[in-house]
C-alpha cells in the first residue's frame, strides 16, 4: 500500500511556489494595465479640460487687457509699425498664443511661421468671425486648424464700453502638447505599475516560500503516516494559524493511529498464543485418540481370542459327553483353557483401564480446547473493539478534512493548497475506514470459525462422555467375566475330585460356557461400538486442527494487514 501511494503523489503538477506566483501576478499584471488605460483616460480628459480652462482663463485676461488698452489709446496701439509684442509673447512659457484681431483681421500676434516671421495680415475663418464679430459671443474649439496645426483655441470679442465690436482677442495651445504630456504620464503611470508588481511578485514569492515549506513538512509527515512509520515526531514551525491547526490535526491523528494499530497487533499477538496452546492441544488430543485406538484394537484381538477359547470349552464338554475315559485329559485342558482365559480376562481389564485413563485424557484436551476457543473469542471482541475505535478516528479525521475543505473554500484562490492537503486526508481516512473493515471482516469469519469449533469440541465431550459410560459398563462385565472364569476353575478342581458328579458339573460348565459366549459377543459389539466412537473423535480432532490452520492464516493476515505500522 504504501508503493501505490507514493507512486499516485508522483503526478506531475504546479509547485505552491508557481501557483501562488501565477495566481498573485496574473491579477496584479491585469489590474496594472486596467489601471493604466484608466488613468490614461482619466489623465487625457483632465489635461485637455486643464487645457480648455487654460486657454479660457488666459482669452479672457487678454481680452481685458486689449480692451482697456484699446479704450486709453485706441487701435494705432496695435496697427503701428513698432509694435510692443512683450505682453502676448509672455505666454511663451506656457506655451499659449496670443492674437489681437483689429475687425476680422490679425494685427498684432506671437504665431510664427515656420521662417519665423509673425502670421499678421491674415483672416480669421468665417465660422469665427459670424460667431465672435457678427453675434458677439465667445468662439471655442479643441480641435480647430491654426497654421496648419491643430490647437485648443479661444475667441472672445473686443466690445467696448460703447457696446461696439472693434475686434476680437485670441488664446491657443497647440493639440499635440497634450499628447505629449499623455504619453509622459502614462509612462510614468507603467514604470510606478512595474514598480508594484516586483514589489508584490517579491513578497509573494517569500510568502509562498513560508506557505509551501509548512505544507512540504506537513505532507512529508504524511508520507511517513501512510507508509507506516507512526513513531516518528512531527515538529512543523509555522505562524500561519491554519498550518497550525493542520498540524495539531496531523498530531493527533498519528497519535490515535499509534494507540489503534498498537492495541490490534496486542490482540494478534493474544491470538497467535491462543492458537498456538490450541495447535498443542489438539496434537496432544490427536496423540491420546491414536492410543486409545491401538488400546481398542487391542482388546478386540483379546476379545476373539477369548471367544475361540469358549469355543474350545464348549467342545470340550461336548466330548465329555461323548466319552468319559478322556475326561481326566479334557478336565487338564479345560483348567489351561481357564488359565488363559483369566490371564486374557486381567488383560482386558488393564486395556480397559487404559481405555479409561486415555477417556480421561481426551476429555481434558477437549475441555482444554473448549477454554482456548473461549478465550480466542474474547480475543476477537477486543479486535472488534479496536476495529471499532478505528473507525472512530478514519470519522474524526473524515471530519478534519471537509473543515479543512470548507477552510480553503473560504479563503478563495489562496486556499487551494490547503483544498490539496484536506484531500489527502480525506482519501487516508477512506483507506483506514477500508483497512478497519477488512479487519472486521476477518474478525467476523474467525468468530463463526471458533463457534463452529466450539460446538466440535462440546459434541466430542459430549460423545467421550458417552464412550467413559459404556467403558464403565465393559468393565463391570470384565468384572462378572474374571469371577466366572475363576469359578470355573472351582468347578474344574472339584470335577478333579468329584468324578461321581462329572454330568452335573458339566452341565454347570455348560451353563457358564454359554453365559462367557454370550458375554463375549457382547463384549465384541462393545468393542466395535468404541471403535466407532474413537474414530469419531479423530476426525473430530482432524476438523479442529484444519479449522486450527484457518484461524493462522486469518492471523497471519491480520499480521500483515498492521506490520507495515510501527
Amino acid at each position: 500500500m504504501p508503493d501505490s501511494v507514493s507512486s499516485k503523489n508522483g503526478i506531475a503538477g504546479l509547485s505552491m511556489l508557481k501557483l501562488l506566483m501565477l495566481f498573485g501576478l496574473l491579477p496584479t499584471l491585469i489590474v496594472s494595465c486596467v489601471l493604466v488605460i484608466v488613468s490614461g483616460t482619466i489623465i487625457s480628459g483632465s489635461l485637455s479640460e486643464q487645457y480648455d480652462e487654460q486657454v479660457d482663463v488666459i482669452d479672457a485676461q487678454f481680452n481685458t487687457y486689449v480692451q482697456q488698452l484699446y479704450e486709453n489709446v485706441g487701435e494705432s496701439f496695435f496697427t503701428k509699425p513698432d509694435k510692443d509684442y512683450t505682453y502676448v509673447d509672455s505666454f511663451k512659457n506656457e506655451n499659449v498664443e496670443l492674437t489681437v484681431f483689429i475687425g476680422d483681421t490679425r494685427a498684432m500676434t506671437s504665431l510664427k511661421d515656420s521662417s519665423g516671421k509673425r502670421i499678421e495680415g491674415t483672416k480669421a475663418s468665417d465660422e469665427v468671425i459670424k460667431t465672435v464679430i457678427q453675434s458677439g459671443k465667445t468662439y471655442e474649439s479643441k480641435n480647430a486648424t491654426v497654421n496648419g496645426e491643430k490647437y485648443y483655441v479661444h475667441y472672445a470679442p473686443i466690445k467696448l464700453n460703447s457696446g461696439e465690436i472693434v475686434g476680437m482677442t485670441f488664446a491657443g495651445k497647440k493639440a499635440s502638447l497634450i499628447e505629449d504630456d499623455i504619453k509622459v504620464a502614462i509612462i510614468k503611470l507603467i514604470i510606478a505599475a512595474v514598480i508594484l508588481a516586483v514589489i508584490f511578485v517579491v513578497v509573494i514569492y517569500f510568502m509562498s516560500k513560508v506557505i509551501r515549506k509548512a505544507l512540504e513538512l506537513i505532507a512529508n509527515s504524511l508520507q511517513k503516516i501512510a507508509s507506516g512509520d507512526l513513531e516518528s515526531s512531527i515538529e512543523i514551525p509555522s505562524k500561519i494559524k491554519e498550518n497550525k491547526k493542520m498540524v495539531d490535526a496531523l498530531t493527533n491523528v498519528q497519535g490515535m493511529l499509534s494507540d489503534s494499530i498498537g492495541k490490534v497487533k496486542s490482540v494478534t499477538d493474544d491470538l497467535s498464543k491462543g492458537i498456538d496452546r490450541v495447535e498443542a492441544s489438539s496434537s496432544e488430543s490427536a496423540s491420546a485418540a491414536g492410543q486409545i485406538e491401538n488400546a481398542v484394537e487391542e482388546l478386540s484381538s483379546m476379545a476373539q481370542h477369548m471367544a475361540e477359547n469358549v469355543s474350545n470349552v464348549n467342545g470340550n464338554v461336548s466330548d465329555m459327553d461323548v466319552t468319559v475315559n478322556d475326561i481326566s485329559e479334557k478336565i487338564t485342558m479345560l483348567a489351561d483353557n481357564s488359565d488363559n482365559m483369566d490371564r486374557a480376562s486381567s488383560a482386558a481389564a488393564d486395556c480397559m483401564q487404559k481405555v479409561l485413563s486415555s477417556n480421561k485424557i481426551s476429555a481434558d484436551a477437549v475441555e482444554s480446547i473448549n477454554k482456548q476457543i473461549l478465550l480466542t473469542n474474547e480475543s476477537i471482541n477486543k479486535i472488534n473493539d479496536a476495529i471499532t475505535l478505528i473507525i472512530g478516528v478514519a470519522s474524526r479525521t473524515k471530519l478534519l478534512s471537509l473543515n479543512a475543505s470548507i477552510e480553503a473554500a473560504r479563503a478563495g484562490e489562496a486556499g487551494k493548497g490547503f483544498a490539496v492537503v484536506a484531500q489527502n486526508i480525506s482519501q487516508l481516512s477512506e483507506q483506514s475506514n477500508d483497512s478497519a473493515a477488512t479487519i472486521r471482516e476477518i474478525a467476523a469469519e474467525m468468530l463463526e470459525n471458533s463457534s463452529e469449533t466450539v460446538k466440535l469440541a462440546e459434541g466430542i465431550m459430549e460423545t467421550m462422555s458417552n464412550e467413559h459410560q459404556s467403558i464403565n459398563d465393559a468393565q463391570n462385565r470384565f468384572s462378572e467375566l474374571n469371577d466366572a472364569i475363576r469359578d470355573s476353575i472351582e468347578k474344574i478342581k472339584e470335577i478333579d475330585t468329584k468324578t461321581e458328579t462329572l454330568k452335573s458339573i458339566g452341565v454347570e460348565i455348560v451353563g457358564s460356557v454359554e453365559e462367557l459366549s454370550a458375554l463375549s459377543e457382547e463384549n465384541a459389539a462393545r468393542n466395535q461400538e468404541v471403535n466407532g466412537n474413537i474414530s469419531n473423535i479423530v476426525v473430530s480432532i482432524e476438523n479442529i486442527a484444519n479449522n486450527m490452520s484457518k484461524m493462522k492464516k486469518l492471523k497471519e493476515t491480520l499480521t500483515d494487514a498492521t506490520s507495515v505500522f510501527k
